[in-house]
């Protein structure tokens, strides 16, 4: 529900710089190869909404952005949450929604926010509020879905509207990795595609020894042996 009266001319005056392809209220950066799960500390956001939790009808008003010093109305960033997204007829007709790779609820925003910046600018826009309804966070379609982008996707991503070092997209490509693994066993997933994802998203150029067997001794073995012996004690009664 749209809070800000006229919002409609906003939008216009937004898309009138024709180097602008893409506006949205929420959006962050940069697109990892690794599915985040969890943006605190990895992305950058940039948002202007009212988040409404549909369970306890608590509403929070998120404004944060990665620029505080810049009072602009406009802001560019990677990607817009599919939330809001709005776009000019012509950038419309250039890129296309992929209902043929992603087949549920997740990822269209994602994978046409990089469709869109590979050309234009891709924008929060703070002029323009609304209240978002919402249920919860990630779940296991949320990975399913951005594990199929990750693949379109793999030629190129990372992917910025600004320069980050090797070393910064690297940290941030681990991180990502140890939440995305974590939040994997938590869901549920079935081991075999826990560790096929695992070595799928490690072997790249971001690739570091350290990190790997951090997350394989740490995480992934313990809590394999933990649910293995959870098994046996259930077997024995």
């Amino acid at each position: 529900m749209f809070v800000t009266g006229n919002w409609g001319v906003n939008v216009v005056n937004h898309l009138k710089d024709e180097s602008v392809g893409l506006i949205g209220t929420l959006g962050a950066a940069p697109a990892l190869i690794v599915p985040v799960v969890d943006p605190r500390g990895i992305l950058e956001i940039e948002a202007n909404m009212v988040f409404v939790d549909v369970n306890t009808g608590v509403k929070q008003h998120a404004v944060e952005t990665a620029t505080p010093n810049e009072s602009a109305v406009i802001k560019e960033t990677t990607g817009v949450d599919g939330t809001l997204m709005i776009t000019r007829r012509n950038v419309y007709d250039e890129f296309k929604f992929d209902d043929v790779i992603l087949t549920d609820f997740h990822g269209y925003d994602a994978d046409f926010s990089m469709q869109v910046q590979s050309k234009y600018k891709v924008c929060v826009v703070f002029d323009i509020l609304l209240e978002h309804y919402f249920k919860g966070g990630a779940n296991k379609n949320f990975v399913i879905e951005m594990l199929k982008i990750s693949k379109k996707w793999k030629g190129k991503l990372p992917i910025s509207h600004k320069h980050f070092t090797h070393s910064q997209y690297s940290k941030l490509h681990w991180l990502s990795m140890i939440r995305l693994i974590e939040f994997m066993i938590k869901m549920n997933f079935k081991w075999h595609f826990i560790f096929n994802t695992f070595i799928y998203l490690s072997i790249n150029r971001f690739f570091k020894a350290k990190s790997f067997f951090y997350i394989l001794n740490n995480i992934l073995i313990p809590q394999l042996l933990k649910k293995r012996m959870k098994i046996s004690k259930v077997n024995s009664h």
